[in-house]
C-alpha cells in the first residue's frame, strides 16, 4: 500500500501534515490547526517554566478535551537513565509499535522527510523556541566551575486522518546535550537522572459541539496563527510504499 503525507507545517511546537489518501476538507484542517495551537500555547502560559514539562502536557491535553476532543488511545512508553539517544531511530520505532501499520508507517515516512528536508530559517526558529526549553544552569560548587546547562527537548508530530481523527507523537527528554542548529541528526546524551518518554495519542473531534466555539477560537488565534504557523519548506513531501 502507499502512504502519501501532504506538505509539512509548522504549527507552533508541533509539526503536522494531512494524510492523502483519505478526504480532508480545508475546514476541517483549520479546525486542527487552531485546536493545537490554542492547547499549546495555553499550556505555556500557564506553565511556563522549562521544568513544569509534566504540568504543561497535562494542560494541554485538558484543553484539547475542552475544545471537544476524544482521546480514543494513548499508548506510552518510557526508559529510564542516561543513554545515547537517536532522535529519528526512537520516532521511527515507537510510531511503529504504539500505532498501527498504516498510521506507523505514515508517522515513520513524516519523520523520514523531516529530517531529509530543508526548512525555512523562520519556521526552524519557531519550531526549535517553542520544542527545546532550557532549563536555569545548575551551578557546580567546585571554584572556577560554570553552570551546567540543561534542556528539556518535546518533539511532537501530528498526523490529520479521516473520520475527524488525529494522530499525534511526542517524544521528550532532558539532556546536558549542547544542541546543533539541526539536532534531529545529532547524537544525543540524555540527563542521567532523567527519562525518555514516548507517547502516541489518537483523538476524535466532535464537529457539531467544536462548531459552536469555531468563532470565539478563531478571534482569540488571528495574530498568534499568522506568526505561528507556517509551511515547514517549499518542498512538497514524497509518498512512501509499502508492499
Amino acid at each position: 500500500m502507499t502512504i502519501a503525507l501532504g506538505h509539512m507545517s509548522v504549527n507552533a511546537g508541533i509539526i503536522m501534515t494531512p494524510l492523502l489518501d483519505v478526504p480532508i476538507s480545508l475546514q476541517r484542517h483549520a479546525d486542527v490547526v487552531s485546536s493545537l495551537l490554542l492547547a499549546q500555547l495555553s499550556a505555556q502560559f500557564k506553565f511556563p517554566l522549562a521544568s513544569q514539562y509534566a504540568e504543561r502536557e497535562s494542560a494541554y491535553q485538558s484543553v484539547l478535551a475542552d475544545l471537544s476532543w476524544t482521546t480514543l488511545h494513548q499508548p506510552y512508553s518510557e526508559q529510564q537513565g542516561a543513554q545515547s539517544l537517536d532522535v529519528v531511530n526512537v520516532l521511527m520505532t515507537e510510531s511503529a509499535r504504539l500505532f498501527e501499520f498504516r498510521i506507523g508507517v505514515a508517522f515513520s515516512n513524516l519523520v523520514s522527510n523531516l529530517q531529509l528536508s530543508a526548512p525555512t530559517d523562520l519556521a526552524r526558529m519557531v519550531w526549535r523556541e517553542h520544542v527545546v526549553r532550557r532549563i536555569q544552569p545548575v551551578q557546580d560548587p567546585t571554584p572556577d566551575c560554570t553552570g551546567v546547562d540543561e534542556s528539556v527537548v518535546c518533539i511532537k508530530l501530528a498526523l490529520i486522518d479521516s473520520d475527524l481523527l488525529l494522530h499525534t507523537l511526542m517524544l521528550r527528554f532532558v539532556t546536558h546535550t549542547v544542541l546543533a542548529e539541526d539536532f534531529l541528526s545529532q547524537s544525543i546524551l540524555t540527563a542521567p537522572d532523567s527519562s525518555i518518554g514516548v507517547h502516541g495519542y489518537t483523538y476524535s473531534l466532535n464537529e457539531r459541539m467544536y462548531s459552536q466555539l469555531r468563532e470565539t477560537i478563531d478571534e482569540k488565534l488571528m495574530l498568534k496563527r499568522t506568526s505561528l504557523v507556517m509551511p515547514w519548506g517549499s518542498s512538497s513531501s514524497p509518498s512512501v510504499s509499502v508492499g
